[in-house]
């Protein structure tokens, strides 16, 4: 239905007014705690992120780990991955569709609640999730790993793209604890990765980026 001008424009001032709202309501938020703030981020800001449809003429197999597009961005936080590539993560639903985040931390937040960031979709289309081995860097990223299978570091000196604490992950122990004696933390697999854990690091919690 095509709509005035003067529909159009209040529509545009209703969307200016509410994101007023929301600005006003994080800054008195963050004047009384930074936690109060960081619950009304993340109760309140959602990112139109949906997943990528598969398309068959990329020659890459249905659940192939794919490059990064440009413009894709991370459901739970929205930044963009392509400009951290060697933070980034993916997961693909079982249609081939792919979802991706900025770091694994993202990812496995957004694994706990699959309906809330992707309207439709549950944890039991997830076919396959990927993220890359942080022996790589922005200009030479490393390669794609199973996360099922990747060892990940908590609690070392490594900030993701937000500047941040997360969880560098590497393709065999013997290279996580190498890493962890150099820069500290902890060495675990996917499975024992706790939700207290991924609460304490929520990109979303960090407003200052």
């Amino acid at each position: 239905m095509k709509r005035s001008p003067f529909a159009r424009r209040r529509l545009l001032a209703a969307g200016l007014a509410a994101s007023g709202l929301l600005g006003a309501g994080l800054l008195w938020a963050r004047q009384r705690s930074p936690a109060a703030a960081a619950a009304l981020l993340v109760d309140d800001f959602c990112v139109l992120a949906p997943p990528l449809a598969y398309e068959p003429s990329s020659g890459l197999g249905l659940l192939q780990a794919r490059p990064i597009p440009g413009d894709a961005r991370c459901p739970v936080c929205g930044m963009f991955p392509a400009r951290a590539p060697e933070w980034a993560a993916q997961l693909i639903f079982s249609d081939g569709a792919t979802q991706f985040f900025d770091s694994p931390v993202s990812m496995l937040i957004y694994l706990q609640d699959v309906g809330r960031y992707a309207r439709g979709r549950s944890v039991t289309e997830v076919a396959a999730r990927y993220v890359r081995d942080a022996g790589g860097n922005r200009a030479q990223p490393g390669a794609w790993l199973d996360a099922g299978q990747a060892v990940f570091v908590s609690g070392s000196d490594a900030l993701g793209p937000m500047r941040a604490g997360n969880l560098p992950a590497f393709a065999d122990r013997a290279a996580a604890l190498a890493f962890a004696q150099r820069r500290g933390g902890q060495a675990m697999r996917l499975a024992e990765v706790p939700r207290s854990l991924l609460k304490q690091l929520d990109p979303r919690a960090h407003l200052g980026h």
